[in-house]
């Protein structure tokens, strides 16, 4: 007689906790597929973006918690996954709307044109790197109109550990944040709509939303070295209002422009776009040009991030580009988007807690360039000669003040 087998033991179901947030682009996207600065053709917005847009949030959140950085790595691999370890979390992407795709720019009378929701400045990756690659040159298409769903989901073991430090990357990604490349100058700015989205309708209201977030989801800690939020507070500021998002963009995009490159008529010091910039990086470039090393004067809009390409279109210095002489490559802190409430916009105007140095110091790249320039920081009397900064040596506190409506008088008015 066959012994009848034996019954498997029962399972014991996982449960899980599943939720799902709605997102409408309000700027271009800018890339987001697998290939840099291009659009995915099949899959306009992808969960591993998402992904990864969440990790560095949840970092900026709560890193700072740790011991070390060793800590935080293992941390983020248990949360969000690595090569080793499975995810917490699953997160999937379903496009709800595909948008259009937009020409970015266009020549007209041998000039690129910028599209009417383009902020030039801040797209120069559209662009051709030279007048002479502009025949027969077509612009990099952004995509408009996007909408997505995001799902996730966890186990309810998982989800009591990591349920906070989901929520603190969502909210921090929601609020700063973006989706493709570029971000930081504003491409691909999201704005959560449907339910769950939060219900502002006043200016107060934006900046009470912002402060909240802060004081609830960014934690205190003593680790650095990574960009961050600091915790009740962060150096942010908004504009003016506006009538909508590609306009409040613009006009923060534009307040950029005019605060790096401020120029001004020597004769009537009086702003000019033609005229003479007001920062001290130009004329220790020419001299540099000329006797092979620079002075030992300061390069400030290095606190913007690197690298910096620095042309001379009327005289004969040659085009030089600032890195840094270990690793070239310095992420901008200052990040820049417009957030959108009951139909107006304002824009944003956040710094990151990150390092605003590269070890090794600075460099100087080009025909005829020889190496290392100061990476000191200007003095009080130097900062009162550049006008934008208003006599601050902070220059990322200086815009900061630049972007805040009534808080500097004199203003370029520069055209987009």
């Amino acid at each position: 007689m066959r012994p009848t087998p034996s019954r498997p033991p029962a399972m014991t179901p996982i449960r899980v906790v599943e939720q799902h947030r709605d997102y409408a682009l309000v700027t271009p996207l800018f890339g987001g597929g697998v290939e840099p600065q291009q659009a995915d053709p099949i899959t306009v917005v992808r969960a591993s973006s998402v992904r990864g847009h969440l990790r560095f949030w949840w970092r900026a959140t709560r890193g700072a918690q740790y011991a070390d950085a060793q800590a935080l790595r293992a941390a983020e691999a248990q949360l969000w996954g690595d090569t080793q370890t499975p995810s917490a979390v699953a997160i999937e992407v379903v496009v709800l709307e595909r948008g259009w795709e937009e020409t970015a720019f266009t020549i007209k009378a041998k000039k690129p044109e910028p599209s009417e929701h383009i902020a030039p400045y801040a797209a120069f990756p559209l662009l051709p790197k030279t007048e002479e690659q502009r025949p027969g040159w077509a612009s990099k298409p952004v995509r408009m109109g996007v909408k997505f769903r995001v799902n996730y989901r966890l186990s309810k073991q998982a989800a009591e550990r990591w349920q906070d430090e989901i929520e603190a990357a969502f909210w921090a990604w929601e609020t700063f944040g973006g989706i493709g490349g570029r971000t930081r100058r504003g491409f691909g700015a999201i704005g959560r709509v449907g339910q769950g989205a939060p219900n502002l309708r006043s200016r107060d209201e934006v900046e009470r939303h912002i402060r909240e977030g802060l004081r609830q989801y960014v934690v205190n800690g003593r680790l650095d070295g990574f960009p961050r939020l600091a915790p009740g507070h962060a150096d942010w500021r908004l504009t003016e209002a506006h009538q909508n998002a590609i306009t409040a963009w613009k006009a923060l995009i534009g307040k950029l422009q005019t605060f790096r490159q401020y120029r001004i008529n020597r004769r009537t010091r009086q702003p000019d776009n033609y005229g003479a910039s007001v920062w001290p990086e130009p004329q220790v470039i020419r001299q540099a040009a000329r006797q092979s090393a620079a002075a030992p004067a300061p390069f400030p809009r290095a606190r913007l991030g690197l690298p910096i390409v620095f042309h001379f279109p009327q005289d004969q210095t040659p085009d030089a580009m600032l890195v840094g002489r270990e690793t070239e490559r310095l992420a901008s802190p200052l990040l820049l988007r417009p957030v959108v409430f009951r139909g107006d916009a304002f824009g944003l105007a956040l710094v990151l807690s990150a390092p605003t140095r590269l070890p090794g110091g600075l460099n100087l790249k080009g025909e005829g360039y020889r190496g290392a320039v100061s990476d000191r920081d200007l003095t009080p009397d130097e900062a009162r000669k550049v006008i934008p900064l208003q006599g601050k040596t902070d220059v990322l506190a200086a815009f900061l003040d630049w972007v805040t409506p009534g808080k500097v008088a004199q203003d370029v008015g520069r055209r987009l």
